[in-house]
Order: structure tokens, then sequence, then C-alpha cells
């Protein structure tokens, strides 16, 4: 598949441990903007909060800088805030505040990385890695990250301790463990730790993964864990996600599965869910993709299952610039609220109904630097 639209349509979704790449003075400042103009329907009888909207789609700006310490040791510090665009729209917070994406300080030898502050979850970072409308309308998180009051498992948690192990022959581990009390604060955005719902009380996160990245082949498996108390019913929930992706340039084909116990705390709450995707560029710069998303009913409770579709037309203007038309539809079973326009795009019309089926259109352009 041509790199130009390869590496634009994961921007922005693997930053973590990835320092800016352009310098001043010892320090590194690095960019991403989406901005797409949008028809959005969310499917409930009375449309009301349908219509057309301008997005801004989790448009950030990373500022980072790293030292030398010697033998080997490198200190190194990432500070990444989101920005609206002049929208009031912004996906992470209502407001806009500096280092509300991932921001930490640490560490990097031969030992791999560790570092403090706030990140992407490892769990969260293997989804990413393979969707292929990331930011845009049928983010595969409008599935992945489960239905209402999850706290779901593509979190961005702050009070964490990470790190990033050496490459060993393509593969990566990562491991993250959120201090206890870290659920308690209030003040933590939408993309938290407690993203959808009060907490009952202390809590911790662990997230680990082990990816294998080699020539055309990402294949990764990971592990996330939510402590008993932070949901009234005080049990731990739990998932497993594995999700891989082949690119036989011009075609790259993605898949992810994953399995959830315990959703919000209820020790009978599973969830199994499961997406396919693939893209081809049919000329240069220019290619098509398509994904597919199922979430099946939650434990034994029927009509609480969806499944999302979206298509979508990528031009490559260059290895920075690029522009995209989606169409994005989830349908849900009768007692199911999942949406279509959730994840890192902008404007989500609220929330969805049981039963709806929200769907809609965006014109949109990325620029990375």
């Amino acid at each position: 598949m041509n790199k130009k639209i390869l590496t634009l349509a994961i921007a922005g979704a693997l930053v973590p441990f990835a320092l800016p790449v352009t310098a001043t003075a010892g320090v590194t400042i690095s960019g991403y903007a989406n901005a797409s103009v949008d028809g959005l329907n969310n499917g409930a009888a009375t449309n009301a909060k349908s219509g057309s909207f301008i997005s801004s789609n989790a448009t950030n700006l990373v500022i980072g800088a790293d030292t030398d310490l010697g033998g080997g040791l490198k200190a190194l510090f990432s500070a990444q805030t989101f920005l609206s665009l002049g929208s009031d729209n912004n996906p992470i917070t209502p407001a806009d505040q500096f280092s509300n994406g991932n921001t930490y300080v640490g560490l990097e030898g031969g030992f791999g990385t560790i570092a403090a502050g706030k990140n992407d979850s490892p769990m969260k970072q293997l989804g990413r890695a393979v969707d292929l409308f990331g930011n845009e309308i049928g983010d595969s998180r409008n599935i992945i990250s489960g239905p209402s009051p999850s706290y779901g498992f593509d979190q961005r948690p702050g009070h964490t301790l990470f790190y990033v192990s050496p490459d060993f022959g393509g593969v990566t581990v990562k491991a993250a463990y959120t201090a206890e009390n870290s659920v308690t604060d209030t003040t933590n955005p939408p993309g938290s730790l407690i993203a959808t719902a009060t907490p009952a009380g202390k809590g911790s996160e662990s997230s680990v993964s082990a990816v294998y990245s080699q020539g055309i082949v990402l294949g990764g498996l990971a592990y996330e864990y939510h402590s008993a108390g932070v949901y009234a019913a005080h049990d731990a929930e739990t998932a497993v996600r594995a999700a891989g992706s082949v690119d036989f340039d011009p075609v790259r084909v993605t898949a992810l599965i994953q399995h959830d116990t315990d959703l919000s705390g209820v020790g009978s709450a599973s969830l199994n869910v499961w997406g396919l995707g693939v893209a081809y560029t049919f000329i240069p710069d220019n290619a098509i993709k398509a994904q597919y998303y199922h979430a099946n009913n939650v434990g034994g409770t029927s009509n609480t299952g969806a499944h999302m579709l979206a298509v979508g037309l990528t031009h490559a203007f260059s290895k920075n610039a690029s522009a995209y038309l989606d169409y994005a539809k989830t349908t849900n079973d009768s007692a199911a609220t999942y949406n279509a326009f959730a994840g890192g795009h902008g404007n989500t019309t609220g929330l969805v109904s049981d039963g709806s089926d929200p769907h809609g259109i965006s014109l949109g352009m990325i620029y990375t630097f």
C-alpha cells in the first residue's frame, strides 16, 4: 500500500514514546491537524441532534525534549495538548487545556523506557495500530470501547507508571500501572480512566501488551484489568484484545478480536467484539478502505448487540497532507446504544437512544508535521 497514505492513516495514533522530529534549540515540536465537514444523523426518531457540523478531530500539538545523560542513559519529556481548531467540540475535554494528551517524563536506556505521567494504555495502542478510520467517523472505538457505563478499554489514564521494552527481534512489550486513587480524580477529562461513570471508590488499572512488528506483518496481544472497587458492584473488569495486520502492498488487511468480562463490575456481563478491515491503493496516492466491527450481546441480555460499517476514500497530497471522504453507520439492537461518531471524532451528536442507528458522511483533511 502507498506509504504516504499508510503513514497518514495512523498519524497521531501511536505518539507514546515517539519524540517529535522538528527540533529547535533542544526542543522538538510536532503536530496533527484533522478537520472535517460532516453531515451526521443520530438515528433517533426526532433527529433533534442531527445536522451539519464542522469538526475538529483529535487535533493536537506535541512539545518534547530529551537529554543525553551519558552511559547510554537519556532523560526525556513530552507534552501533548489537544486543540479545537476554533470549534467548541474538543473530543478530549469541553475546554482546551494544556497537556491533556500523552504527557510524561522518564528515562531511556538499554533496559528500554520507563516514564510517569499520562499515556495511552498498551491495550489502546494495539487497537489504534489496526484502525483504518482512527479519529474519523467509523472509528473502531465506537464498538471496541464497550457500552456505557463501562470505562472502556481505550484509556489515557493519568497517575500512571509505564514501561516499553527494547525491540526483541521485532517484539516489543509494554506495561502500565495506574495508581489506586486515580479513579477518584474527577478533574480528569473524558478519555481518561473515569470517562463515562462516577467511580464508586478507589481502583487501579493495569495494562500490558506484546506486539510483533516486522516487515509486512503486525500482530499483538493485550490484557487490561480495572480493579474491584471501581464500580458499585465491586467486581474487577477485564479484557483481552488480539489484533494484527498484513500489508500486501497495495492491499492492507486488519483484524481485531476482544473478550471483556465483568463489564461495569457486573459478574455476568461478558462481551465479545470483533472487526475486520481492508484498504486498497488502486492508483498512486489514492486508496479505498472499509471496516466492519461487531459487538455481541452483553452477557445473557438480549438485544444489546450492534454492528458498524465504515467505508472511505483517501487521497494523499504528500507525506504530510491527505484528504478523506467517509461514510459510517452503526446498527443497534433494540436495547443497544453504540455510536458511529465517537472515538477521536469531534462531534458525536450526543447520547445515542436505545435501538437507534446513527449514520453520517464526512469530508476532511489531515496535516501532520
